[in-house]
């Protein structure tokens, strides 16, 4: 297990919006960026949550933003 930083994080949800941003068809951006902006702003206390939450970002990042393209 690594350790996850706080600038990582930012930069896989800067690079989610911007993705959804240009690629999101049948959802409604706000709609998914007011989604995201919860899941991210909620507190990992615990190491390995945050980087389960970290993989499943990364996960969104890499498929298509979850299949909601």
């Amino acid at each position: 297990m690594r350790n996850i930083s706080n600038q990582q994080i930012i930069r896989v949800y800067r690079s989610i919006v911007r993705k959804a941003n240009t690629e999101l068809k049948f959802t409604n951006f706000e709609f998914f960026r007011t989604k995201l902006n919860t899941a991210f702003k909620q507190p990992c206390d615990d190491s390995v949550e945050k980087e389960r939450k970290y993989q499943d970002a990364l996960y969104l990042l890499n498929n298509n933003l979850g299949g909601t393209i």
